[in-house]
């Protein structure tokens, strides 16, 4: 279990990170919203009954492992679709 602490650990490291990326950036006038999912996919890990995270134990090296299988998609999805208006999002 310490490697589940650990990386639980960096994912906190990482949301936060992008979550300040994404102040910074909003301070500089755009138009960005960070949406954290870490409480949408607790109870998913890839060592649960149902995960939502790819991990191949085969192929260490894989390059879908640690990203959201279909339903970590459909997850995420919802969870970003339930706090960013399509309307608002900037338009190019």
């Amino acid at each position: 279990m310490d490697e589940q602490r650990l990386i639980n650990q960096a994912t906190d490291r990482l949301n936060a990170a992008i979550a300040t990326a994404v102040d910074h950036a909003n301070a500089s006038g755009a138009n960005a919203q960070f949406v954290d999912v870490t409480a949408k996919f607790a109870g998913h890990a890839v060592n649960s009954a149902d995960p939502w995270i790819v991990f191949d134990l085969e192929n260490l090296r894989a390059d879908s492992n640690f990203h959201p299988n279909a339903a970590g998609h459909l997850a995420y999805a919802g969870a970003v679709m339930g706090e960013v208006k399509p309307a608002q999002l900037a338009k190019k």
